[in-house]
């Protein structure tokens, strides 16, 4: 599985324009079982999302179309997930 960290990197108002976009990425996403979970920063300052495993170059040309790929940096980490609480097993493995 992958963290990926979303950092803004522009003003928020140029984030916000592109916001309904990127929401509508994240929603396809989720439909075509690629993402696990998502949210925003609290304060605003960007995202994570939980991407299930694929081969890195497929994470990176996944990123590539994100409206949101002009105004963040991504940060990408890659975890094996082997603990968890019980209501989150479904994680392993991912």
């Amino acid at each position: 599985m992958y963290i990926v960290n979303l950092i803004y990197k522009k003003d928020i108002k140029e984030v916000d324009e592109l916001r309904e976009a990127h929401l509508n990425w994240v929603q396809e996403n989720y439909q075509n079982g690629k993402f696990v979970a998502s949210g925003a920063k609290v304060p605003q300052t960007g995202g994570i999302i939980l991407v299930k495993s694929m081969p890195r170059y497929e994470l990176d040309d996944l990123l590539a179309t994100d409206p949101f790929e002009k105004v963040v940096d991504y940060v990408v980490t890659e975890v094996e997930i082997k603990n968890t609480s019980p209501e989150f097993e479904g994680l392993k493995g991912l």
